[in-house]
């Protein structure tokens, strides 16, 4: 019920004018930071330090957040315990680990509304390029779902309520692959997603080895690893089929994603995104910056900037 209460909300939200999307983070960030307030002792700290009063977060959210340090990702590994909400209202129903693609994987734990949040946003973009549950898929992601050391196939799981085929990434090698692709082959899914690596791998495989891949599956998602140009005109042409790169995280980041057009579009009711130059402020156009995020989809690890 939560997801599907999200999932419509998120779906209106998709068509907010940029001032209706600012009333929108304005509320959430509020919620957040009051939230933070009160349940998270890491948080809890930086306001005390900085004389931050729940009057000053309600009056001016964006302004508190600009005073609030930067959250390493040294801190977010070593102190997780300090920084999961001890909210009674927040129980934990899920504990996961991120895929350690940019460096060491991390705990997370999850409460139901993060979960039903960060479904509804990955189905909102679903629906943007195209697709309408229900859908068989094809997921490529860093889950260990078959023992590393299995030979013979097969190399993947099927996910029975999600119409969804889990396929290992830890068995791409060139004597497995064909069976990966009849598989493809034989599941006919209308949606892939995943590294782009394990595509890619599967593409240049076919390409080589004149093996159609023959189904006509509306998009491939890639996420976790950059999307190279290379790749992607690859994949394309093996698959037939246009690829949307779209980047959040395990953690609970923001979502950005791509459109029908191409274009990368920040999803500012997910979170709120700081560009910051080498002085840590806002950067100017042109200027190497770093990507910071605060984010509306977990609130029961919260990363905030």
């Amino acid at each position: 019920k939560g997801y599907k209460n999200y999932l419509t909300k998120y779906i209106n939200q998709w068509y907010f004018t940029n001032e209706d999307l600012r009333i929108v983070q304005e509320d959430e960030l509020k919620k957040l930071l009051i939230e933070a307030y009160n349940f998270i002792p890491f948080y809890k700290r930086s306001f005390e330090k900085l004389k931050i009063t729940l009057p000053d977060i309600k009056e001016n959210p964006f302004e508190i957040l600009n005073k609030l340090p930067l959250l390493s990702k040294l801190e977010r590994r070593n102190y997780v315990n300090d920084i999961i909400n001890a909210n009674p209202k927040r129980p934990t129903v899920e504990i996961g680990y991120t895929s350690g693609t940019s460096g060491t994987p991390t705990v997370n734990y999850l409460d139901q509304e993060s979960i039903d949040r960060s479904f509804a946003l990955w189905s909102r973009f679903h629906k943007t390029i195209g697709l309408e549950r229900p859908f068989k898929s094809v997921r490529f992601s860093g889950r260990l779902i078959i023992n590393p050391m299995q030979k013979k196939k097969p190399f993947w799981v099927y996910n029975y309520f999600e119409k969804q085929l889990l396929m290992s990434t830890y068995h791409l090698k060139d004597e497995n692959i064909k069976f990966y692709i009849d598989k493809i082959n034989q599941f006919k899914p209308k949606f892939l997603d995943g590294y782009p690596s394990a595509f890619y791998i599967i593409s240049n495989y076919a390409m080589n080895n004149d093996i159609e891949i023959n189904i006509k599956p509306i998009a491939i998602a890639t996420t976790a690893e950059t999307l190279y140009d290379y790749q992607r005109e690859v994949i394309e042409k093996v698959f037939k089929c246009k690829i949307y790169n779209q980047y959040a995280s395990s953690e609970g980041s923001p979502f950005i994603t791509e459109c029908i057009y191409g274009n990368l579009h920040v999803n500012t009711d997910s979170g709120i995104f700081e560009f910051l130059n080498e002085k840590n402020v806002q950067a100017k156009k042109g200027e190497i910056a770093r990507m910071v995020v605060t984010s509306f989809r977990n609130l029961k690890t919260p990363l905030i900037r």
